[in-house]
């Protein structure tokens, strides 16, 4: 992992994932699940099992707790390792590029790796020739979450009226912190944007 590469990720979990800080699944009782600098428990149980199976794993926040307090030192770099496995080497290997824009390495941590690489492919073929893509991926990605709320309501609706299979939790309180996100990415483009208009 490069420096920048380090850098990136820091960037993306001190930005759009709450920061380096640990929080549990259910304040009230510190024996359940957790999240830990936008890791979820069960997420970084899945990757350490596989990449340290002869490490302990530490299932509820109180030991999680416990153990960011003995390897304080070294738990850093595991949560860079999770965030570098995941999201970065995949992505560089759907676009052959050593370092993938921000704005895609956060919607790929959010969304997820192949659905984030979709909507950048769908940006590109939007996206004027000699103009910068990132105002239009972040239009598509925007998109993307509206589209997720809408369909998960319509399936709602379906659900109480028609009978239909209950969905998955209602989407709607997640939109205007996903919109957020994306918000971030946008203005950055825009002050982009500003800054090569001549002024008179």
């Amino acid at each position: 992992m490069t420096p920048a590469e380090k850098e990136l990720i820091d960037l993306i979990i001190k930005q759009d994932e709450g920061g380096w800080v640990l929080t549990a699944s259910n304040e009230s009782d510190p024996s359940g699940g957790y999240t830990f600098a936008g890791v979820t428990a069960s997420a970084w149980r899945e990757w350490r099992t596989n990449k340290y199976p002869s490490l302990p794993f530490p299932e509820t926040y109180s030991a999680m707790a416990h153990y960011i307090a003995e390897h304080f030192s070294t738990i850093h770099d595991e949560i860079y390792a999770f965030y570098y496995d995941k999201y970065l080497v995949p992505l560089q290997r759907n676009f052959s590029s050593p370092l993938p824009n921000a704005a895609l390495y956060s919607c790929s941590v959010n969304c997820g790796v192949e659905k984030a690489s979709d909507l950048w492919q769908l940006a590109r073929k939007k996206t004027k020739s000699g103009l910068d893509i990132l105002p239009v991926f972040c239009k598509v990605w925007q998109d993307h979450y509206v589209d997720l709320v809408v369909a998960n309501a319509i399936r709602w609706h379906d659900c109480v009226v028609h009978g239909a299979e209950q969905p998955k939790t209602f989407r709607a309180p997640n939109l205007q912190g996903w919109l957020n996100r994306v918000n971030r990415y946008w203005s950055s483009a825009a002050e982009k944007v500003a800054e090569k208009v001549p002024t008179s």
